[in-house]
């Protein structure tokens, strides 16, 4: 492995087989070596569309327990279920279960064939391809910071459920290890996440009435990002009570919508 910078590459040594089991080595300079198989399903944006996106998403509320509800669940197991990516990464299966983990989580899926391709990765890909996810560097937004506590939260998850191993424990907490350094080398982007985007674009137009659908991380960074200004912002969900502030329930969406100058919809999955 050659160093460069604070960081190594993934150029094997002499010494070293070109595709070992599982290597990687993190910011801090640790080595991981396992001999279980590290895989990776990753169905993110752009690979995946949003549809197929909201078919698999799972909200943060409800990972731990869906991870725990799993029939078979391997030996190690993280899913870090978002808006632009759901992805999942485990030790010791391959990737026909995991695909078949995907469409049991996503409430079933009797035909796999009906789940888009994901990206599969396998072994030192999979933890590089993580650390790239945490560090920002597979966003939309190059740079981005939301990203690196939904990593936090899906490492969290999974150890709440009991599916967090040594492996993945340690591999996800150098991931955002990484992921810190990072954010702490780099320029802060000019928009901060995608919510942040589309909210700046709003306060470019005259102010008027906008109507915020969604109750989640995506909704919420859209209401903060506008507090304050003078636009007037209607919150309709079908779960007001998860709500910092007034919200409507969805039999009010209809209404609302006619009257809207601006109209966004962030929500994570059909449930919403």
């Amino acid at each position: 492995m050659d160093r460069v910078g604070g960081f190594v590459s993934p150029v094997p040594t002499a010494d070293e087989p070109a595709n070992p089991p599982m290597a990687a080595i993190g910011a801090s300079g640790t080595h991981f070596r396992t001999a279980p198989v590290l895989v990776s399903a990753s169905f993110a944006h752009p690979d995946v569309d949003a549809g197929a996106r909201a078919v698999l998403s799972i909200p943060e509320d409800k990972l731990a327990a869906a991870l725990g509800d799993l029939h078979a669940r391997p030996a190690e197991l993280v899913v870090i279920s978002t808006c632009l990516r759901h992805e999942l990464y485990a030790v010791g299966i391959d990737h026909e279960r995991l695909r078949a983990i995907a469409g049991e989580m996503a409430g079933g899926v009797a035909d796999l064939d009906l789940l888009p391709d994901p990206v599969e990765l396998y072994g030192r890909e999979s933890v590089i391809h993580l650390f790239r996810v945490a560090a920002g560097l597979q966003s939309p937004v190059v740079g981005e910071h939301e990203v690196l506590g939904q990593v936090r939260r899906a490492h969290t998850a999974a150890q709440r459920a009991g599916t967090l191993g040594p492996v993945l424990d340690q591999i996800f907490r150098e991931a955002i290890r990484t992921g810190r350094e990072v954010r702490d080398m780099l320029p802060a982007p000019d928009h901060g996440s995608v919510a942040a985007i589309a909210a700046d674009h709003v306060l470019d137009t005259e102010p008027g009435r906008l109507v915020l659908v969604g109750a989640g991380q995506m909704a919420n960074a859209v209401a903060d990002h506008l507090d304050g200004s003078s636009w007037e912002v209607v919150r309709v969900t079908h779960r007001p009570d998860r709500v910092n502030g007034a919200a409507l329930g969805l039999d009010a969406l209809a209404d609302e919508l006619v009257g809207a100058d601006v109209r966004v919809a962030a929500v994570t999955s059909p449930r919403e």
